[in-house]
């Protein structure tokens, strides 16, 4: 089985894309989880200053 050029650089394109897609979704998902925390103090926050 030969490998010409293109088919190296196809395979190292998608598997350079696929790392980026997870990379992009591992980021995402920490900012939701961020925001969501910083929600949820700012909640404590209103709740602990109630008589």
């Amino acid at each position: 089985m030969s490998f010409d050029a293109l088919t190296i650089l196809g395979i190292s394109s998608s598997i350079l894309c696929g790392g980026f897609l997870v990379a992009l979704v591992n980021r995402n998902g920490a900012g939701a989880r961020a925001a969501r925390r910083l929600a949820d103090s700012k909640d404590k926050r209103t709740a602990e200053s109630r008589p």
